[in-house]
């Protein structure tokens, strides 16, 4: 997962989409990174037997109200002003009170079946890649309360490659940082388990 400008990933797209083309073309993206051109968003990597669904969380875990009650209203407890002067009548609380509460995984996490294919000279994938980030927080109610804002990059996605190919599987805009375009690049390899 590489997050780079716009104008620098667009050429480099038809070279990530070509079998022949790709693999110096993800050379040219981990060099970008390593000169700070680009930007490693996510790498995960997951190791499993075939046929075992196996996941790779790389995350934070961003916890945030979603249910609240409004606040109190005054309440007069003895139907006039008190002695002092002052009325009877209180506020319990001021603020909204959060009543219940969600989790969303922030960062990147791989998701993968495989099944090994031909002896191992191919591979299916059932795999779902994703990357969630919170971009900010807005007031999305009467109360202004603040709520979180995500963004999320994902597939959902079956496919066969060859054993340790590279292919190109999405290609995400993404809001943060601007005019920045995201790709998904996945390899697959069957690495035979040493039965001595």
């Amino acid at each position: 997962m590489v997050a780079m400008p716009q104008e620098k990933m667009l050429p480099m797209i038809p070279g990530l989409r070509d079998p022949k083309k790709i693999d110096g073309a993800v050379d040219q993206l981990l060099a970008a990174v390593q000169n700070k051109e680009a930007i490693l968003t996510g790498y995960p990597i997951v190791v499993t037997d075939d046929g075992e669904r196996a996941v790779s969380e790389s995350v934070i875990e961003q916890r945030y109200a979603t249910e609240f009650d409004p606040p109190a209203t005054a309440q007069n407890f003895g139907g006039g002003p008190a002695a002092s002067g002052t009325s009877d009548s209180i506020f319990v609380h001021d603020d909204v009170v959060p009543t219940a509460f969600e989790t969303r995984n922030c960062g990147a996490t791989l998701e993968a079946e495989p099944h090994v294919l031909n002896h191992g000279e191919s591979i299916h994938l059932d795999l779902v890649p994703q990357r969630v980030e919170l971009l900010n927080f807005t007031s999305r109610s009467k109360y202004k309360v603040d709520q979180p804002i995500f963004f999320t990059s994902k597939v959902t996605q079956g496919l066969t490659v060859h054993n340790g190919q590279r292919v190109l599987i999405a290609v995400h805009q993404i809001p943060k940082p601007e005019n920045y375009m995201e790709v998904f690049v996945l390899q697959a390899s069957d690495t035979p388990v040493d039965s001595r």
